[in-house]
């Protein structure tokens, strides 16, 4: 093995030590949201013979001894990277943890019937709060694209190249759903007639209607 593989390797192993504590929490029958430990093993095993639960006995300490700092601070800082089999680094975005109404599942549903798709990047704080205010449940029926190269499931470029700030949420044609920035789930029920959505059901976040601008755009 070379230094450099080695090196790949003993980091991979580092970020299962501060990750696995965090992939254990949260559930969900959508594979897409409840995927942060089979990302990891994908990422950094690329389906090999060892497992993420092999490995975490052999290299990791008890959790008793373990520093817990290191994934406080990947779960504050709203994202945490992976290494992958090739050596480089992604990150996965901080996960969804607030259960969603009922009309929020409901106007997910039609957002992804009307071909709406939200365009974001892990490291954008409103993107993480838009899906905040989804919810897991309504979030994992949510057509989302990543757009940053850096990002997990990163697709290419081309299909955010007329993107300027994120989170932009627009349908295919643009005439439905058409919006950047942070938005009220009310906001998006009235672009989509949904008439019977009651904004008073839903837990409010404070500071919405902002988006992080790309330079130069």
């Amino acid at each position: 093995m070379t230094p450099r593989n080695f090196a790949n390797v003993l980091f991979g192993f580092c970020l299962l030590c501060i990750s696995v504590e965090g992939f254990s929490h949260g559930s969900s029958d959508n594979s897409r949201c409840s995927s942060r430990r089979r990302i990891l093993k994908e990422t950094l095993f690329g389906g090999g013979v060892l497992t993420a639960g092999l490995i975490t006995q052999a290299v990791c300490p008890p959790s008793a001894a373990a520093a817990p700092p290191f994934a406080i601070i990947a779960e504050e800082l709203g994202y945490f990277p992976v290494a992958t089999k090739d050596g480089d680094v992604m990150y996965v975005p901080k996960r969804v943890s607030r259960k969603s109404s009922p009309q929020a599942i409901e106007l997910a549903t039609i957002l992804k019937e009307k071909g709406v798709t939200m365009y974001g990047t892990y490291w954008c704080p409103h993107c993480s709060r838009q899906k905040e205010l989804f919810g897991v449940e309504a979030w994992c029926i949510m057509n989302y694209v990543e757009c940053s190269p850096k990002g997990y499931g990163f697709q290419g470029q081309k299909m955010c190249q007329d993107i300027d700030g994120y989170p932009t949420l627009k349908d295919k044609t643009g005439r439905v759903v058409n919006v950047s920035g942070e938005r009220p789930l009310e906001f998006l029920a009235q672009q989509v007639q949904f008439s019977n959505f009651d904004p008073s059901s839903e837990e409010e976040l404070p500071a919405t209607g902002v988006a992080c601008k790309l330079p130069n755009r």
